[in-house]
């Protein structure tokens, strides 16, 4: 048998059956290796790249619907202040026309000056407090 004669023929059989498929499979593993070159996070390409898609992406923050905490505090502030300004001012009214008028319970006679009278002390007495 010749030794020669029968590498040529492996070699020409391995060329032609199993060269190709090593060749893609090392062609691959280069261009797998300078990909993550290029895209590794020392690269220039991957800095341009975050560039590029930080350039195309905006986001707007002042569009961002997110809840009105200053819209909150100020209704709960107007929400007291109601609150107080009827403690000081509507409720002492009521008092006083619940005592002059009366109750189903309790029936009292109040002539229309005497009423008057005392609500004009309640504004007065509610002025010096601050309230309106």
């Amino acid at each position: 048998m010749d030794f020669s004669q029968l590498i040529n023929e492996h070699l020409e059989k391995y060329v032609s059956e199993k060269l190709p498929e090593s060749v893609e499979k090392h062609l691959e593993k280069l261009i797998d290796s300078i990909l993550g070159d290029i895209f590794s996070s020392y690269g220039d390409k991957q800095k341009q790249i975050k560039a590029a898609i930080s350039e195309k992406i905006q986001i707007n923050l002042e569009k961002l619907e997110l809840i009105d905490y200053n819209g909150m505090i100020a209704t709960a502030i107007q929400e007291r202040f109601n609150i107080l300004a009827q403690e000081r001012s509507v409720d002492p009214i009521m008092k006083l026309i619940e005592d002059a008028v009366g109750t189903p319970y309790k029936k009292k006679k109040i002539t229309l000056d005497e009423l008057f009278d005392e609500v004009k002390e309640i504004v007065i007495d509610g002025a010096e407090y601050g309230d309106e």
